[in-house]
């Protein structure tokens, strides 16, 4: 398979019943751009191999039986612009730093705890968390000021906001629950 996959520029091994762990020759391949493992019962973790797979733009890994922590590798490649993780069993808190990715869904997954507005990189365009259970830090984190004595914070007002604010990450939500009305109303009907 890994002489095969070596020449593929997209692979799609959804809905195969693919379980356990993935073979690290899957992730050998430098031309690799779109990955599908979609509704599967995989539960390994991403290997470390996978952080080799630098011109990786799409990667869906929904609806499988991955957990534990989230997979930090994702964070590091560079080309990789839409990640689907729906659907699993990732727990513990989401770290930030996806700088590169434009399109992000961790839907249906354990996540817990704090959400900051510091997640996500200035590429990110759509985040879907729904069916998690986060919280956001809305509170302007503190800079430490310069001119005062050491210990003493102050916020800088002039700062601008980074990352997603919570009424950004609520219509987010809204919209994904609008839209599952909608499909119910739409098969009802048919």
């Amino acid at each position: 398979m890994a002489a095969h996959v070596a020449l593929k520029q997209t692979l799609d091994l959804s809905n195969n019943f693919l379980n356990g762990t993935l073979p690290i020759s899957l992730f050998n391949s430098s031309e690799l751009q779109v990955l599908f493992l979609a509704d599967n019962v995989i539960s390994a973790e991403l290997p470390e191999s996978f952080s080799k797979m630098k011109s990786i733009q799409l990667l869906n890994l929904s609806d499988n039986a991955l957990a534990e922590k989230f997979p930090e590798v994702v964070n590091s490649l560079k080309n990789l612009n839409v990640v689907s993780l729906r659907s699993n069993y990732f727990s513990d808190s989401i770290s930030s730093g996806f700088q590169f990715v434009q399109v992000l869904d961790l839907s249906s997954n354990l996540f817990n705890g704090t959400l900051y507005l510091e997640f996500g990189g200035k590429n990110l365009r759509y985040l879907n968390l729904s069916y998690n259970k986060l919280f956001s830090n809305s509170s302007r984190p503190k800079i430490i000021d310069g001119q005062n004595s050491p210990g003493t914070e102050s916020t800088t007002q002039n700062q601008p906001e980074h990352g997603l604010k919570s009424r950004t990450i609520a219509g987010i939500a809204v919209g994904d629950l609008a839209g599952i009305g909608f499909l119910a109303v739409v098969t009802f009907y048919l």
